[in-house]
């Protein structure tokens, strides 16, 4: 099953709280290792063991880690991930890497990812978010602290 969980947050200073995990690097697709409680991203629905097959408008299909973050980071104070739910097998942050507890019974599933071209999101209606009383001014609108981070994240 593929979902849309929308993040939204005020500002950049207030932190996602999410853990990502995989990449090209590590032969794996990216995954929600761990949502924060209260966190955005609890509040949007966002789950561990989530499969992230979209941020924004941009496939995660050979996408390494850094790639991804940079795109989560692009995407300022809402950026959208279109998930794959149920089914991805993830290992539990137990510091064992030998023997991983898996997330989910199903140990040999694989992410589906959606064909190039094709929405997967296309039955969704969208509607402007608001917040504080009134539409968002400016969404892609970014603070110079946002601009240095990602300066910094570019350069290593």
């Amino acid at each position: 099953m593929t979902a849309l969980v929308q993040l939204r947050r005020y500002d950049t200073s207030t932190p996602w709280g999410f853990r990502m995990n995989g990449g090209l690097e590590f032969g794996q697709p990216l995954y929600i290792q761990k949502v924060s409680p209260g966190s955005p991203s609890c509040k949007a629905g966002l789950r561990s063991a989530d499969v992230i097959l979209q941020i924004g408008q941009s496939p995660t299909q050979g996408m390494s880690h850094q790639q991804a973050k940079m795109e989560i980071i692009r995407a300022g104070n809402d950026v959208d991930f279109i998930v794959q739910r149920d089914g991805f097998a993830v290992p539990h942050p137990t510091g064992d890497q030998q023997s991983p507890v898996m997330h989910t019974p199903h140990a040999h599933s694989q992410p589906h990812y959606p064909p190039h071209g094709s929405h997967p999101d296309s039955g969704v209606v969208h509607e402007p978010h608001w917040r504080n009383g009134g539409a968002l001014q400016d969404p892609s609108a970014q603070s110079m602290s946002f601009k240095m981070l990602q300066h910094e994240l570019q350069a290593e």
